[in-house]
C-alpha cells in the first residue's frame, strides 16, 4: 500500500483508495518562502526508499504543491476537486480522473502562476491563469521581495504581446508598492500603542479610498501581527518555567574569546555558513537591528584540532526546544571555535544572497589569525540554486586572488576551496542555531544569546567593517602612513585580530613616532585639526588620543587633546556605570584651566563628571562647579550646555530630596531650551526635563502630578484620557520614559484605581525592551499585579526585572538596583530569589541598610519611603 502525507487544507476523512495516509504537514502560520516549507517536510523525516503520495484540495496553498514536488519528484499528487473527486497528477504531467472529475487546473508555483521554463517566450494569456499571475504580482510588491522588480519585467516580457494583461500587471505592482507602505505605517501605529481594535478601525476608514486589494492585504497583515502577538505572549508565560542555566561569557581585555581576532593560528580552518532572515538586498538597510527579516550572515570557524563534536541527528534550530537550544549554546562556548556574523543592514550591503555570503567569507578570511601555510575549507548551506560545490569554484578563485594581491606576504600560502553543505551535514546545526537566536524575537533564545556575549563583539550591528575593507585597499600597497591615515588607523585596528595587518601596521607606526618626534608632532597637529573642525567620533578620537599618549616619550599633548582624552575616557566609564575618581579629579582640574580657550568642550567635561559622581550615589559634591559654570556668560559655554547645566543642578536638588530648588532649576533649563534654534533638539531635551520634573512632583505630592503626567501622556500619543494610559501601556522603546513615568505614578497614588485598570486591561499587548529604564517597567508591572492579586504572575515580572540588572555588563549601580528589587519583591511576599548585598560588592557609600527596612516593610507607604532611600528620584 502506498504511503501518503496530507497537504494543508486536504481533507481530513478522505483519500484514494490504497492509499495509506502517514503523516499532515502542518500549515505555517505566515509561511511565504518555499525555504519554510521545504524545512517542515524534512521535519517528517519521510522514507525516501518508497513511493509517496500526497494529498491536497483546491485550497491547500501552491506553496505546498511545489514544495512537495521539490523535495520528492517522483512523488504522486492527488488533488481533490470541487465534485469530491480525486484527480491524480503524476510526476510526468499526466493527469488520470477518477470518477467525474472536472478538468484540472495547472499548478501554479509559489511565486508564478506560468511554467518556469517557458520565460524566455512569449505567451498568450489562454495559456495560463491570468488572476493567479496578477495577484501574485501584486504580493510579491506587497511583501516587498527583493526580486519583485525583477519577476515584474520578466512577465512584462513574457506578455509583451497582451497589452491589457501588461497594463493589469503594472497596476498590480503599484498597488503591491502602495500596500507596502501602509503595511509600515500600520506598523508604526502598533509601536506607538495603538491597540488591534484601533488599527482594524483605521483599515476600515481606508477602505473608502483604497483599492480592495490594498484593504485586504492590510486586514492580512494585522491578523499576522495579532496571531504573533499572541503566540509570543502564550510562550513567554511558558518560558518562565525554563531555567537559563548557561554560564555568563567574560570578556579579556574587552575581547571575545571566540571572536576571531583571539584565536590562536591553525594550519587548517573549516568555516561553515549559514544565515538567518528573509531580506538579502540593500532595501534590508531600512530595516530595524531587530527585526526577524533582517539578514544576516553567521560564519563559524572551526581549527584543525576542534573539539566540536559532530551531531548525530540532523538539528534545525527553528524545531528544537529550548533545553535542547541550550545544550547547542554550551558546546559552541565551550569550544574552540571562532564566531562571525553580520547583517545586510550594516556591513554586507549587497544585492543578493550569494554576494552576502562572498563578502562575510572575505571578511572571515581577512580576520582569521593566518600565519603560514594556511588551508581553509569554507562550507556554506545549500540554498535557492546553490545546490552544487562547482558553482563556487570561480568565486573561491577570486577570492583567493583577491587576497594575495591585497597582502602578498600574509596570504601568499593560503589555499581555499569553497563548498556546498547539505541542511543535515553533521555541523550544520551549530551555525543554525548561532543565526536562529540571533534574529529570533523569543525572549528566552535573546536572553540565552546575552549571556554567550557574541552580540557586537562576534556578532557585528553597527560595525566598521566596511571600513576596515576600504582602508586594507588604500593601504596595501602604500609603503608609508601618512598622519591622515594614522588616525583612521588608530579607529580601525581595535576592530582586526592580533595577527591583521592592520595591528601590525600600527605597531610599526608608533615605532616610527618614537623614532621620528617630526611623524608624532604631525599626528599631534591631525587630532588638533580633527578636534577643531569636528572631523571625529569619540571613539575614533579616544583611540587616537590613547595611542598618542603611549607613545609620545617625553613631549605632551596639548591641552585640548589632553582634556579631550580624559573627558572621553570619563564618559566610557559612565556608560558602563563606573566612577574612577583619580580620572574625575584630572578632567575638574583640566576643564577649570581651558575655561578660557575652549569653554564649550570644558563645559561637556564638567557634564561627565557630574554624571561619574551620581554613579556613586554622590549627590552633593558636583553643586558647588555645576553652580560655579552657571555664572559664566551664556553665549561662552553655549545655550545648549547652559540648559543642561540648571537640568543638572536640578538632578541633583532632585536627588537630595530638594523639591523646590530641583523645580526652580529644571524650569531655568526649559527656558533655555525653548530658544534652541533647532525644534527637534528642543522638544527632545525639553521632553526630557519635563519628565525629571513631572517626577520630582510626584515625589513631593505636588496636587498637579496627574494633569502633569496625564498631559505628557497624551503630548507623546496624541490621544486623550484612557485611550493616551492604553496607548503608553502598549508602546515599545520610543516611549518607554514616558511609560515609566505613567507607571511610577500608576505604583505610587493607590487612588488612581481606574487608571491602573486601563493599564492592566492593555496587558495581552504589552510590549518589552533591553537597557534602562525597562527593568524599572517590569518591576513596576509586577508591582500592579502583585496589587491586583496576581501574585505569581507579579512574581515572574521581578525576576525579569532582577535579571536584567544582573547582566555581566552593568556596573555596580543597576547590581544595587537589582538588590533593591528583591527586596521589594519581598517586602510584596512574592516568590523571588533573595540577593545578598554587602559593602565588598558594592561602593561603600551605597545605602546597604535600607535594604532590610524594605524586605520588611509591610505598607504601601513604607515601602515607598523605603524605596526612595535606596534608588533616589529617577533611580526608582
Amino acid at each position: 500500500m502506498t504511503l501518503a502525507i496530507r497537504l494543508p487544507r486536504a481533507p481530513e476523512q478522505s483519500q484514494p483508495e490504497s492509499l495509506q495516509v502517514l503523516n499532515s504537514l502542518p500549515e505555517l502560520a505566515g509561511a511565504d518562502s518555499l525555504q519554510q516549507v521545504l524545512q517542515a517536510l524534512d521535519a517528517l523525516a519521510l522514507p525516501d526508499n518508497q513511493p509517496l503520495s500526497f494529498l491536497g484540495s483546491l485550497d491547500t496553498p501552491a506553496l505546498y504543491w511545489f514544495a512537495a514536488r521539490t523535495r520528492f519528484p517522483s512523488a504522486t499528487l492527488w488533488l481533490l476537486q470541487g465534485n469530491d473527486a480525486w484527480l491524480k497528477l503524476t510526476a510526468s504531467g499526466h493527469q488520470e480522473q477518477k470518477s467525474h472529475a472536472a478538468p484540472a487546473k495547472p499548478l501554479p508555483s509559489p511565486t508564478e502562476s506560468v511554467d518556469p521554463e517557458a520565460w524566455g517566450t512569449t505567451a498568450s494569456v489562454s495559456d495560463v491563469d491570468v488572476k493567479k499571475v496578477v495577484e501574485q504580482t501584486f504580493r510579491n510588491h506587497a511583501w516587498n521581495l527583493a526580486e519583485a522588480e525583477r519577476m515584474l519585467q520578466e512577465q512584462l516580457h513574457h506578455f509583451s504581446g497582451e497589452p491589457a494583461l501588461l497594463q493589469e500587471l503594472q497596476t498590480a505592482a503599484r498597488h503591491g508598492r502602495h500596500a507596502f507602505q501602509m503595511s509600515l505605517a500600520l506598523n508604526k501605529k502598533l509601536q506607538a500603542g495603538a491597540s488591534f481594535n484601533e488599527v482594524a478601525e483605521w483599515i476600515e476608514q481606508q477602505a473608502n479610498s483604497q483599492p480592495h486589494r490594498v484593504v485586504k492585504h492590510l486586514k492580512i497583515e494585522m491578523q499576522k501581527k495579532k496571531n504573533w502577538h499572541n503566540t509570543q505572549h502564550q510562550k513567554r508565560q511558558a518560558a518562565r518555567q525554563f531555567k537559563i542555566t548557561l554560564p555568563n561569557i567574560a570578556l579579556t581585555d574587552g575581547l571575545h574569546p571566540q571572536s576571531l581576532r583571539a584565536l590562536p593560528p591553525s594550519s587548517e580552518w573549516q568555516i561553515l555558513i549559514d544565515e538567518s532572515g528573509k531580506k538579502f538586498s540593500l532595501d534590508a538597510t531600512e530595516l530595524n537591528e531587530t527585526d526577524r527579516d533582517l539578514g544576516r550572515i553567521v560564519a563559524l570557524a572551526l581549527p584543525a584540532n576542534s573539539n566540536l563534536l559532530p551531531l548525530s541527528r540532523p538539528h534545525h534550530a527553528s524545531d528544537l526546544t529550548h533545553a535542547e537550544i541550550q545544550k547547542l549554546l554550551l558546546a559552541i562556548i565551550n569550544s574552540n571555535s571562532g564566531i562571525l556574523g553580520a547583517t545586510v543592514r550594516q556591513d554586507l550591503l549587497t544585492h543578493n544572497w550569494i554576494s552576502a555570503v562572498a563578502q562575510l567569507a572575505r571578511w572571515a578570511l581577512l580576520m582569521l589569525p593566518v600565519n603560514g601555510p594556511t588551508r581553509v575549507r569554507i562550507l556554506i548551506e545549500q540554498r535557492d540554486v546553490y545546490t552544487s560545490s562547482t558553482a563556487l569554484t570561480a568565486l573561491a578563485q577570486t577570492l583567493e586572488n583577491e587576497l594575495k594581491l591585497l597582502a602578498p606576504g600574509r596570504f601568499a600560502q593560503l589555499q581555499l576551496q569553497l563548498e556546498i553543505m547539505s541542511k543535515n551535514h553533521p555541523l550544520n546545526g551549530y551555525v543554525d542555531v548561532i543565526a536562529n537566536a540571533w534574529a529570533s524575537p523569543d525572549d528566552i533564545k535573546r536572553k540565552m544569546l546575552a549571556r554567550t556575549h557574541w552580540r557586537n563583539h562576534c556578532l557585528l550591528q553597527n560595525s566598521d567593517m566596511q571600513l576596515i575593507e576600504r582602508f586594507y585597499q588604500r593601504v596595501s600597497n602604500s609603503p608609508e602612513l601618512s598622519a591622515e591615515d594614522w588616525f583612521e588607523l588608530c579607529q580601525l585596528a581595535a576592530l582586526e585580530p592580533e595577527h591583521s595587518l592592520l595591528r601590525h601596521l600600527l605597531i610599526q607606526t608608533a615605532e616610527r613616532a618614537q623614532q621620528d618626534p617630526s611623524f608624532w608632532q604631525q599626528c599631534v597637529d591631525v587630532a588638533r585639526t580633527r578636534v577643531s573642525t569636528k572631523r571625529f567620533t569619540a571613539n575614533s578620537l579616544l583611540r587616537a588620543l590613547e595611542w598618542l599618549e603611549s607613545t609620545r616619550s617625553g613631549h605632551a599633548l596639548p591641552g585640548l587633546l589632553e582634556l579631550q582624552l580624559k573627558s572621553l575616557q570619563l564618559a566610557a566609564k559612565n556608560h558602563l556605570g563606573l566612577s574612577d575618581l583619580q580620572l574625575v579629579s584630572e578632567v575638574l582640574k583640566r576643564a577649570q584651566s581651558l575655561l578660557e580657550e575652549s569653554a564649550p568642550d570644558a563645559c561637556e567635561a564638567i557634564l561627565r563628571v557630574a554624571i561619574s559622581a551620581t554613579n556613586i550615589m554622590d549627590f552633593t559634591s558636583p553643586q558647588p562647579f555645576i553652580e560655579q559654570w552657571l555664572q559664566q556668560p551664556v553665549a561662552a559655554v553655549g545655550l545648549l550646555n547652559h540648559g543642561k547645566l540648571h537640568s543638572t543642578l536640578g538632578q541633583l536638588a532632585a536627588f537630595n530630596n530638594q523639591p523646590t530648588r530641583a523645580k526652580s532649576a529644571f524650569d531655568a533649563a526649559l527656558a533655555c531650551f525653548n530658544r534652541l534654534s533647532d525644534p527637534q533638539k528642543a522638544l527632545r531635551e525639553s521632553h526630557q526635563t519635563l519628565i525629571y520634573r513631572s517626577l520630582v512632583l510626584m515625589d513631593d505630592q505636588d496636587p498637579q502630578t496627574r494633569s502633569h503626567i496625564m498631559q505628557l501622556a497624551e503630548q507623546a500619543t496624541h490621544k486623550t484620557g484612557d485611550a493616551s494610559i492604553k496607548a503608553v501601556a502598549r508602546s515599545g522603546d520610543p516611549l518607554r520614559f514616558d511609560h515609566y513615568l505613567l507607571l511610577r505614578w500608576l505604583v505610587v497614588h493607590q487612588d488612581t484605581t481606574a487608571e491602573r485598570n486601563t493599564y492592566l486591561t492593555a496587558e495581552p499587548e504589552w510590549q518589552f525592551g533591553e537597557g534602562h529604564p525597562w527593568m524599572l517597567i517590569l518591576a513596576y508591572r509586577g508591582w500592579l499585579l502583585a496589587e491586583n492579586g496576581a501574585r505569581e504572575k507579579a512574581g515572574n515580572y521581578f525576576n525579569e526585572a532582577i535579571e536584567a540588572c544582573m547582566q555581566p555588563e552593568q556596573g555596580p549601580l543597576l547590581h544595587w538596583m537589582a538588590c533593591v528589587l528583591s527586596a521589594l519583591a519581598q517586602s510584596l511576599q512574592l516568590p523571588v530569589e533573595k540577593l545578598e548585598a554587602t559593602s565588598q560588592q558594592l561602593p561603600a557609600v551605597f545605602p546597604i541598610a535600607t535594604l532590610a527596612t524594605l524586605a520588611a516593610a509591610t505598607t504601601h507607604q513604607a515601602r515607598l519611603e523605603a524605596l526612595g532611600k535606596a534608588l533616589p528620584f529617577n533611580f526608582h
